[in-house]
Formats: structure tokens, sequence, C-alpha cells
């Protein structure tokens, strides 16, 4: 979805709901954003907003974006994940790539 700019907070709700964590869905908030990009609101309070896909899209285009997902808990965990491009270029480039 990131390689192709394409905002499917479903996606990231369905890996949250497969974590083993018990969280209300009525709490979950959810944002995108980049250093160059304003942050982007996807999920108030468990209902999707009104977002533009542009504004995504401009996110999305970053070299470096962050996605912040809070479930309303009150348990106080955090996490940092870090990942990388594994666009279909990435893969390409890689996998031509010989020694």
């Amino acid at each position: 979805a990131f390689a192709g700019s394409d905002a499917n907070w479903g996606r990231l709700l369905m890996a949250a709901g497969r974590a083993g964590v018990s969280f209300d869905q009525t709490k979950i908030n959810l944002w995108i954003g980049g250093p160059q990009a304003n942050e982007l609101q996807l999920v108030a309070n468990g209902t999707p907003t009104e977002y533009q896909e542009k504004d995504a899209a401009a996110v999305f285009a970053e070299p470096e974006f962050k996605i912040l997902l809070d479930l309303g808990s009150s348990g106080g965990g955090t996490a940092v994940v870090w990942t990388t491009d594994l666009s279909h270029e990435y893969i390409s480039i890689n996998a031509d790539y010989r020694t």
C-alpha cells in the first residue's frame, strides 16, 4: 500500500487487531505524516475521516514518513517500527544485482 501511495488504513487496523492485544476500536486514531507533508488523520475515534487521497499521496511521496496508531488504551505501551522501501523498483534493482 505504501509504494502505491494507497492510504489503506484498513490494513493497518487489521494488523492491530491481529496483534493479540485487547482494545476498544471506537477509540482508535490513526495519522500519517512526513517532513514536508502535513500530518493527516485517517481515522478518528474509530471512524474514517474525510481525508483527501491527494493529501495522503503527498505523504507517501516523501522519502520518509511516519504512521501513528493510537489505540486509545490507558496501558501506556509504545513501539517504534522501522521498515524500508519494498517497491517494485527496489525489488527489480536487487533481483538484477549480481556479485
